[in-house]
């Protein structure tokens, strides 16, 4: 539950014109849910959600991520055939952190269709060398 001041702080600010738009601030967080769409939830306490940091990969996952798409397509196809088991085409990574990847890809099993797989790292990736020594 998260309890809510309703602390408007501004309607003049440029990037923000809508009249049904306000900020809040919130005082306390007791828990935080996280829903992400189809079988993509979780949660964590307040206190977990306030120490939390920003991945250290975050600055760097977009260039990673475009690298390995662009020159390295097949190894992405590869990867997820062996550390996942599912044998797919046209894949890619989406997103990239410490833990792993996700990936979209065609499935190749019983006509699936195109769907999103999480890659998890086989140990914590915390800088852009630890990536690399993970993926090569």
């Amino acid at each position: 539950m998260v309890t809510f001041s309703p602390t408007f702080l501004s309607r003049k600010l440029s990037h923000v014109q809508y009249r049904d738009f306000s900020y809040f601030k919130m005082d306390k967080i007791n828990n935080v849910r996280y829903v992400g769409g189809f079988a993509r939830a979780g949660g964590v306490s307040g206190e977990e959600y306030l120490n939390a940091a920003p991945d250290p990969i975050a600055p760097f996952a977009s260039k990673i991520s475009s690298h390995m798409n662009e020159d390295h397509a097949d190894s992405i196809v590869s990867m997820v055939k062996h550390y996942i088991g599912v044998p797919v085409s046209d894949a890619r990574i989406v997103s990239l952190d410490r833990l792993g990847m996700t990936i979209q890809a065609n499935l190749l099993v019983a006509n699936t269709g195109v769907a999103k797989l999480r890659l998890p790292f086989i140990r914590e990736a915390p800088d852009r060398k630890s990536v690399k020594d993970v993926l090569v």
